[in-house]
């Protein structure tokens, strides 16, 4: 592994470790980095299989500056883990045999983190005390100096690094604070010690020896148990014995005994569970000694000697192992057992019973432990679940069941008759029922319809491995009466004693007609004289209704009314004729003859006479007569049209095609049709033959020989006042030509000068109205122009004195009747340009400007001296500003520009240079403080009542401070407050600020009042995460991103599912994180302080009896006092309200009403409907999801329907605004796993929901 990021970084800056393994395919790597003070940051990598890969973090912009030193290296699998630590362990469930696994050089790994933005506040360092080893005179006189982070030793003065050094005579060791550290109030820091010069002869040959320990404390100890070991040596008594144990962690522990020489003893030591960690402590090593001789012995077989020229002691054999201690928490972890699932399939092969995996949970039958998995089961089963060490149990412990040995229980399906009264639709339907046979006389039936006859009895026979539950026989005894039936009735047509006298039979099923007991076929007969007919029954069926009918045909003739003849008679021609009509019954005769049906030939006297055929009778009129007439046909000739376009060649006329018309000019026929016109036209119609004319037969017209009219469009002239601007513009007219003087001008714009005049005349076909002619005399006075002004710079007579002339259009400038360019030109004396107009213009405004160029130096006002007075320290300086012109003086000397050490009184005098003098202050006089008072300001204090006018903030009255805002001192008081707002504060005279003091605090108020705020930003980012407990009880972290998703989540930690209940509290302590609250399976409430980084403070316990509670939510401040709550429901349905007191306790609960057990589901969203008051949502029984206003007095408005449907969610929660649009959102998961956001559209209703993604059905809370 390697750190590829630079050694320096600041805030934002990435760390980034590139690692690669083998043998082990790694999901996660982690690399931690510790920083002075116990800091820590890290770097990480997740992902699927791999060998290598790159990690990468970064550190908080809070985060101080500090040196960073790798710590440890952690690499994890599905198949296990490898952690690699700086002291060169290794640990890991993997790979057992870690002698071969090494680190690489990790001094390399150790990184620089500089935050100018963030104060350098000391760092808190405690200096280890000197150890001195006194051998009496010998060269093992020794003095030893650990080293430590931020401190410094001088031994008699000196200063010295970290180690051993000789030690003899009188030996004192003083500690001293690094710059940017301090030690914390009562540290030891110095040490003396006087070695002996007595020399004691040492007996190399006879070392102390260990000769047997043994722990007398239990193997299983909690916080504040003794951890005691019982020790014997020989040879030589010892002063000390020293027994190491190392922790899960990898913390060492000492169990000691110190006291006067002595063979035997007990070493004993008090468990501090906040300095150990909870599991197994193995005991690593043993150290016994006598001051001057000492041995350690190691796990590993391996004994250390002091002095090293000791003998080998005598062998020994220690068993390391059996003093192992575990250690268990102070409260042991609550667990409820997951149930044991019996599966019963009725003495098959298919019982079964499952144990569970269940974390801190062994599973026993008879006393014995039985592996997670699927058993065999048969007869009486009984199971218990027993704690591990460490956990203690809830819930039910035993489960019990007796297999059955009988089979498996059915219910036969019924069986289903049809009785259709003796026909072919009588039927049963035997069922497909799995287990079960159905039998008629014994005989098994196959499932399926059958035909009905008789009476039927079946009965339900269980097969192999079944009994039946239920009714197992069915009979019934089909009915043999015919179907009931009613005829159709027959359909008498009496047409008077005529051909169409007709009866119809009708086709009905089971029903036979009879006339005179004959069977008449269905359809239709002849009618005559009188007639019955009867209905008569088929086999199996019977009759209802009328069955006979009876009717007498009428034998007089059918009456007929003749249909008239038609007359056509025009006028004599060939279209003269007679229509006879075919009508029944009727003949048409003329002289006594018969005349077919249809038209013929008219002329004459024409009498047509109708006569009845046989059978029939007339009714109306029966002769018709005409004459007619031998004249020819009368017609009307249509119109001539005639088209006058003034002469044009669209003057026409047009002849219409009428029938039995001529038109005629000049006695001379004209076809039909348009044709051209001019001059005087009389057209006239003409009868054909066999016609007359009625009506207009002649038409004259004289075709107008005169153009056509128009209107000139005007001439357009333009007057610049006789520049080349001056111009005329003619138009584009049909029909019209423009003159000038006689001469015809072209369309278009052309120069204008003069008096001008111009005259429209029409071209040929054309007559113009209106306005024929328009005239201007063109100005030649000058275009008017106002010049732009002369700029004088006068810098004092030096090169910098200027006059610029304007570029102004029509004017020239003049200096001395000489006309000067454009541009900027060198000033001196006196000097007065006049503005001249040019050809075609004149002058408005201004034309004359004058200055007189000064001669004496450039003013200039000094930039003041800066002070700064630090009381006396180094600090106190004074700075020269850099000012053009000006020299800064100190006793006559020149200063140069920049800050200087500053002490005594200082006066600085400014002096002015060459071509300058001076304005303004030119001394400054400061007198530095030698021994100012220090004093820690008190803090500002700011309220945020999210833009109420309780928004305030309050300045402390603290001696030898001034409070500052915006520059302006603020006297002590509380004042109102909107925005940002920074406090700074200043030392007054005579005092200087402590170097750890806060002395700046700033503060952004809500500008709305949000009663209903909630806060579920876990890693401060300012956007809303989820939270999920997994199956295992595992919790993790889903940092959103603000568009409805997710980053990469994290891991919280393990043991979660000893809670009951877990809720989102928002800010529940109001220090500005979000907080989480849990109910563990005793009923006891605790809430879990979020640190805005994805962690938790220790957790605070906030009572016990909510097991009695169905229901948690944190809704945050329902009551609008400013302070979040909590609502609950208890077992009957009543919800009540916890009123948060401020003080971490609640006020008297309120009653917010019963009949909440109707409710499956309730979730706090905050404020949904953004009214500025906190809702309740919650789901009824029935799928229907209810939102309840909050009214801010403890009670709702009337509630509002969101829908119904949401029985398919298993799970609903409201963490808050998921998708950044400023509205809190609601999550759901559905029966298959699916999470959906359901944005807020701030009306009561949703926008288009969205698919989260799948796999959260392992979750057993989502918050």
């Amino acid at each position: 592994m390697s750190r590829t990021s630079p050694a320096t970084i600041g805030p934002g800056d990435a760390i980034s470790i590139d690692w690669e393994v083998k043998d082990l395919a790694i999901r996660e790597a982690q690399f931690i980095f510790e920083g002075p003070n116990g800091t820590s940051t890290s770097a990480s990598w997740r992902g699927s299989d791999s060998l290598s890969g790159t990690a990468t973090g970064t550190l908080d912009e809070w985060q101080k500056s500090s040196e960073f030193k790798f710590k440890s290296a952690s690499f994890s699998s599905p198949r296990g883990y490898i952690d690699f630590w700086a002291t060169g362990e290794v640990w890991s469930n993997y790979a057992p045999d870690t002698s071969g696994q090494q680190l690489p050089d990790v001094s390399a790994m150790q990184f620089t983190f500089r935050n100018p933005a963030v104060p350098s506040a000391p760092f808190l360092a405690t200096p280890a005390p000197a150890e001195f080893a006194d051998n009496d005179g010998i060269a093992e006189d020794t003095y030893t100096i650990l080293d430590r982070e931020g401190v410094e030793y001088q031994v008699n003065g000196q200063t010295v690094a970290a180690g051993t050094y000789p030690g003899t005579g009188t030996i004192t060791v003083t500690a001293t604070a690094k710059a940017g550290f301090i030690f914390t109030s009562g540290t030891a820091i110095q040490w003396q010690f006087a070695f002996s010069s007595d020399r004691n002869t040492l007996d190399l040959s006879l070392p102390p020896s260990l000769v047997s320990f043994k722990r007398t404390s239990p193997d299983i100890v909690r916080d504040g148990d003794t951890i005691s070991f019982d020790w014997q040596v020989k040879n030589i008594p010892v002063t000390y014995v020293l027994f190491y144990l190392r922790d899960r962690l990898g913390n060492d522990i000492q169990v000691r005994w110190d006291g006067e020489k002595a063979f035997n003893g007990t070493a004993t030591l008090t468990v501090d569970e906040t300095k150990i960690a909870s599991g197994d402590l193995t005991l690593w090593g043993v150290a016994i000694g006598t001051g001057t001789t000492g041995l350690s012995y190691r796990d590993d077989g391996t004994i250390y000697k002091n002095p090293s020229g000791l003998q080998n002691p005598e062998p020994v054999s220690l068993d390391f192992k059996a003093a192992a201690v575990h250690l268990s928490p102070a409260t042991p972890y609550q667990v409820t057992p997951a149930p044991v699932v019996f599966t019963d399939k009725d003495g098959t092969a298919e019982d079964t019973y499952t144990i569970p995996a269940a974390d801190g949970v062994d599973y026993l039958i008879n006393n014995t432990v039985v592996t997670a998995g699927t058993h065999p089961g048969t007869g009486t089963l009984t199971v218990t679940a027993k704690a591990k060490t460490d956990y203690t149990l809830t819930g039910t412990t035993e489960w019990t069941t007796t297999f059955k040995t009988t089979p498996h229980q059915v219910t036969p399906a019924p069986v289903v008759f049809t009785d259709n009264n003796g026909t072919a639709e009588d039927t049963y339907t035997i069922p497909a029922t799995d287990g079960v046979d159905y039998l008629i006389n014994n005989t098994v039936v196959t499932a399926g319809t059958h035909p009905g006859t008789g009476t039927l009895t079946v009965t339900a026979k269980a097969r192999t491995d079944y009994t039946l539950t239920g009714t197992t026989e069915w009979n019934t005894t089909f009915k043999t009466t015919p179907h009931q039936v009613t005829p159709a009735p027959v359909v008498f047509t009496d047409k008077d004693g005529t051909a169409e006298d007709t009866y119809t039979i009708p086709a009905a099923d089971g029903v036979d007609y009879l006339i005179n007991n004959t069977v008449v076929t269905a359809g239709t007969h002849p009618g005559t004289g009188t007639l019955t007919v009867t209905a008569k029954a088929k086999t199996d069926y019977t009759l209802t209704g009328t069955t006979e009918w009876t009717t007498t045909f009428k034998t007089t003739p059918h009456q007929v009314t003749p249909a008239p003849v038609v007359f056509t008679d025009n006028n004599g021609t060939a279209e003269d004729t007679y229509t006879i009509p075919a009508t029944d019954g009727v003949d048409y005769l003329i002289n006594n003859t018969v005349v077919t049906a249809g038209t013929h030939p008219g002329t004459g006297t024409l009498t047509v006479t109708a006569k009845a055929r046989t059978d029939y009778t007339l009714t109306g009129t029966t002769e018709w007569n005409t004459t007619f007439k031998t004249t020819p046909h009368q017609v009307t000739p249509a119109p001539v049209v005639f088209t006058d376009k003034d002469g044009t060649a669209e003057d026409t006329y047009t002849i219409p095609a009428a029938d039995g018309v001529d038109y005629l000019i000049n006695n001379t026929v004209v076809t039909a049709g348009t044709h051209p016109g001019t001059g005087t036209l009389t057209v006239t119609a003409k009868a054909k033959t066999d016609y007359t004319l009625t009506g207009t037969t002649e038409w004259t017209t004289t075709f107008k020989t005169t153009p056509h009219q128009v209107t000139p469009a005007p001439v357009v002239f333009t007057d610049n006042n006789g520049t080349a601007e001056d111009t005329y513009t003619i138009p584009a007219t049909d029909g019209v030509d423009y003159l000038i003087n006689n001469t015809v001008v072209t369309a278009g714009t052309h120069p204008g000068t003069g008096t001008l005049t111009v005259t429209a005349k029409a071209r040929t076909d054309y007559t113009l109205t209106g306005t024929t002619e328009w005239n201007t005399t063109f100005k030649t006075t000058p275009h008017q122009a106002t010049p732009a002004p002369v700029t004088f710079t006068d810098n004092d007579g030096t090169a910098e004195d200027t006059y610029t002339i304007p570029a102004t259009e029509g004017v020239d400038y003049l200096i001395n009747n000489a006309v000067v360019a454009a541009g900027t030109h060198p000033g001196t004396g006196t000097l007065t340009v006049t503005a001249k107009a040019r050809t075609d213009y004149t002058l408005t405004g201004t034309t004359e400007w004058t200055t007189t160029f000064k001669t004496t130096p450039h003013q200039a006002t000094p930039a003041p001296v800066t002070f700064t007075d630090n009381d006396g320290t180094a600090e106190d300086t004074y700075t020269i500003p850099a000012t053009e012109g000006v020299d800064y003086l100190i006793n006559n000397a020149v200063v140069a520009a920049g800050t200087h050490p500053g002490t005594g009184t200082i006066t600085v005098t400014a002096k002015a240079r060459t071509d300058y003098d001076l304005t303004g202050t030119t001394e400054w006089t400061t007198t530095f403080k030698t021994t100012p008072h220090q004093v820690t300001p008190a803090p500002v204090t700011f309220t945020d009542k999210d833009g109420t006018a309780e928004d305030t903030y309050m300045i402390p009255a603290t001696d030898g401070v001034d409070y500052l805002v915006g520059g302006t001192i603020v006297p002590a008081g509380t004042y109102p407050v909107a925005g940002t707002i920074t406090v700074t504060a200043k030392a007054k005279t005579d005092y200087a600020l402590a170097d750890s003091a806060t002395a700046s605090w700033t503060a952004t108020f809500d500008t709305t009042h949000d009663t209903a705020k909630r806060l579920n930003d876990f890693t401060g980012d300012g956007k809303t995460d989820l939270i999920a407990r997994d199956a295992s009880g595992q919790l993790w972290l889903y940092p959103g991103t603000g568009t409805g998703d997710w980053s990469k989540r994290i891991d919280l930690g393990g043991g979660w599912n000893v809670m009951s209940t877990i809720v989102s509290a928002g800010d529940f302590n109001g220090d500005g994180k979000a907080d989480v609250i849990a109910r563990d399976t005793n009923g006891e409430l605790w809430l879990y302080p979020g640190t805005g980084t994805g962690d938790w403070s220790r957790r605070q316990n906030m009572g016990g009896g909510w097991n009695v509670m169905t229901s948690i939510v944190t809704p945050g401040d329902f009551n609008a006092d400013g302070l979040p709550d909590l609502i609950a429901r208890d077992s009957s349905g009543e919800l009540w309200l916890y009123r948060n007191n401020g003080a971490g306790d609640w006020l008297k609960r309120v009653d917010l009403g019963a009949g909440w057990n109707i409710m499956s589901s309730i979730v706090a969203p905050g404020d949904f409907n953004a009214d500025g008051m906190v809702d309740l949502v919650a789901r009824d029984t029935s799928g229907r999801l209810w939102l309840y206003p909050g009214n801010g007095q403890n009670e709702w408005f009337k509630r509002v329907d969101l829908g119904a449907g949401w029985n398919t969610m298993t799970a609903i929660t409201a963490p808050g605004d998921m998708n950044g649009d400023g509205r809190p959102d609601v999550i759901a998961r559905d029966t298959s796993g699916e999470l959906w956001l359901y944005p807020n559209n701030g009306n009561g209703d949703w926008y288009k929901r969205i698919d989260l993604g799948p796999g959260w059905t392992p979750m057993t809370a989502i918050l």
